[in-house]
């Protein structure tokens, strides 16, 4: 069951960002709108979701999941889920603190197939219970979006 959710989050943020990337400028609001659209999905699978979620454990002092899908019988977190546009250590930290029966790292960086992933994957992951979904290179085109939108605005003034 788990296996067809991480599917469906991976496909429906697929979709997400086939509608939206035109209206995207920069990756912090590719953050934050997936931040929202993975929360909103929760309730389509029958958990309840909450952003920012705050770590209780001794390991961590002020450290929180970007998102988390709590079952709603039980109050365990069925999903911890961190959104990244880089290679974050922090990230993979926090996924390791906390107690959730499902761990998904989204990624939308340059390249993650390189050694500082695999160094991570083996340090952090050695017992594969953090899924991770690759959107593509989503930072590296949104920097060359942001870039081509300067020079018109640029152009335009000096006309």
């Amino acid at each position: 069951m788990s296996d067809d959710i991480i599917n469906s989050i991976k496909m429906e943020l697929y979709n997400y960002i086939n509608v939206h990337i035109n209206k995207i400028s920069t990756t912090i609001y590719l953050h934050n709108g997936l931040q929202r659209h993975i929360a909103t999905m929760a309730n389509n699978f029958g958990y309840k979701s909450f952003m920012e979620y705050k770590i209780h454990n001794e390991n961590t002092y002020n450290k929180y999941i970007d998102v988390v899908w709590i079952d709603k019988k039980n109050k365990n977190i069925a999903y911890a889920i961190e959104i990244d546009s880089s290679l974050r250590n922090k990230s993979i930290k926090k996924l390791n603190d906390i107690e959730a029966k499902n761990k998904i790292w989204i990624l939308y960086c340059n390249d993650i197939y390189n050694y500082k992933f695999y160094s991570l994957m083996s340090e952090y992951n050695k017992n594969k219970e953090i899924n991770i979904i690759y959107l593509g290179a989503l930072r590296q085109y949104l920097r060359h979006k942001f870039k081509e939108d300067n020079n018109k605005t640029e152009n335009a003034y000096i006309k």
